[in-house]
């Protein structure tokens, strides 16, 4: 994993807000002391940060930390179907269901339309722990 210090002095560097940076060292002590992290739920990170901080910043937090030039988090998605049972899905197949208008169901097969499958589609985040 990239060092805590390296993002953190990116972080000074990159941020163009006090809220943003303040959000950015929270997650970032989060992800960096508790590194059995396997799943982060957007919801995790919103009590996480609390109420005083809007989506819209947090969303850039976490762009940033996911797409950023030192980057530690990835995304992933998972499908939680109508009996609450929860699947992998891959960033290739929800490219693929925005492209075409379906999402295929990861463990049936099954056609799921768009409009069904928007509901029950999750964004969530994975530390990327490695040297």
């Amino acid at each position: 994993m990239i060092s805590k210090n390296k993002v953190l002095n990116y972080v000074e560097r990159e941020s163009n807000s006090d809220i943003l940076k303040s959000l950015l060292w929270i997650i970032i002590d989060y992800i960096y002391n508790n590194t059995k992290l396997s799943h982060i739920e957007y919801g995790s990170i919103r009590n996480l940060v609390g109420e005083k901080y809007r989506d819209e910043d947090i969303i850039s937090a976490v762009q940033m930390l996911s797409f950023g030039k030192y980057p530690v988090l990835d995304v992933g998605y998972e499908y939680i179907d109508g009996s609450n049972m929860s699947f992998a899905v891959s960033k290739k197949a929800v490219k693929e269901a925005e492209k075409y208008g379906n999402l295929v169901h990861p463990n049936t097969g099954r056609l799921i339309p768009k409009d069904e499958y928007k509901k029950n589609l999750f964004l969530y985040f994975v530390p990327i722990y490695q040297q």
